[in-house]
């Protein structure tokens, strides 16, 4: 069994490959939760269980304000500036050339926004419970952010 780097913050993950392109993959968080299952193909492998670990996480972490943030810093990597990392309601931002994410923590929202050049001011896209955000909505606004 192989570790890899994290692909989800907080959690440990192992692959190995059982058979021809068949791989069982498991990432493990720090409570020993697991969330592992096997798969034709690798990536496609990764994907899946990165999926089920993002619901575990959002399920059971009544707070997951800072979760959600070092996921996109980890998803987004060194393109990402980032301003107010955590208050006492765990509100943050991160930007992107022209893209700024923000978490209000008082009201359990997430703000995408973009820079209108016409109109020199950030323009709402989308708001987001938090509570809701769901890993096809995560991967959405991880798409957003990309430059």
């Amino acid at each position: 069994m192989q570790t890899k780097p994290a692909i989800i913050p907080g959690w440990a993950l192992h692959c190995d490959e059982i058979s021809n392109n068949v791989f069982k993959v498991t990432l493990i968080d720090q409570h020993g939760r697991q969330a592992f299952l096997t798969e034709v193909g690798f990536e496609t492998a990764l994907a899946k269980a990165e999926e089920y670990a993002y619901d575990i996480e959002m399920s059971v972490n009544n707070y997951p304000n800072q979760f959600l943030f070092n996921y996109f810093l980890l998803k987004l990597g060194p393109a990402v500036t980032t301003k107010g990392e955590s208050n006492a309601y765990g509100s943050w931002g991160i930007a992107t050339k022209g893209k700024q994410l923000t978490l209000e923590g008082k009201d359990d929202v997430l703000l995408a926004k973009e820079w209108s050049e016409e109109n020199q001011e950030w323009t709402l896209i989308s708001v987001t419970d938090v509570q809701k955000l769901d890993f096809r909505e995560f991967k959405k606004l991880e798409s957003f952010m990309r430059p």
